[in-house]
């Protein structure tokens, strides 16, 4: 998550640093350390945490997984579990692997790839030849 501001109220999504607030829980920010990505937060009854790193928090009040997963379509869900992140999209490596491995020239394309030389943009079809003999 980008940071914040102070006030604003976070969910807590995951624990990478050991921090003492509960996952899913709620909270107001209250300090932010620009230094190390890092914020505190204040629950409901005005107790501080420790240390969180931003990456472990959204916005509170943002769309997420949950809730696109009960308002889309069966197969929409399945076409974006095929991908890895929010933003800027990327096949998990799991379905990257899977697309790889289903190619019946794979190892013929590798090796074309591997041989070309260094600044043949992909998918270029022009040999060694027409490059240094025109």
């Amino acid at each position: 998550m980008k940071k914040v501001q102070v006030g604003r109220k976070i969910r807590v999504v995951s624990n990478s640093n050991e921090h003492n607030y509960t996952v899913g829980g709620v909270y107001t920010v209250t300090h932010i350390d620009d230094s190390d990505s890092t914020l505190k937060a204040d629950d409901a009854n005005g107790v501080t945490g420790n240390w969180i790193r931003w990456k472990d928090v959204v916005p509170f009040g943002t769309v997420g997984w949950d809730f696109i997963k009960k308002v889309l379509p069966a197969d929409v869900i399945e076409f974006l579990g095929a991908f890895d992140g929010v933003e800027q999209l990327e096949l998990s490596s799991d379905v990257k692997d899977s697309i790889l491995l289903s190619l019946p020239d794979l190892h013929e394309r590798i090796l074309k790839e591997a041989t070309k030389p260094k600044g043949v943009p992909a998918g270029d079809e022009s040999s060694v030849d027409d490059i240094f003999n025109p």
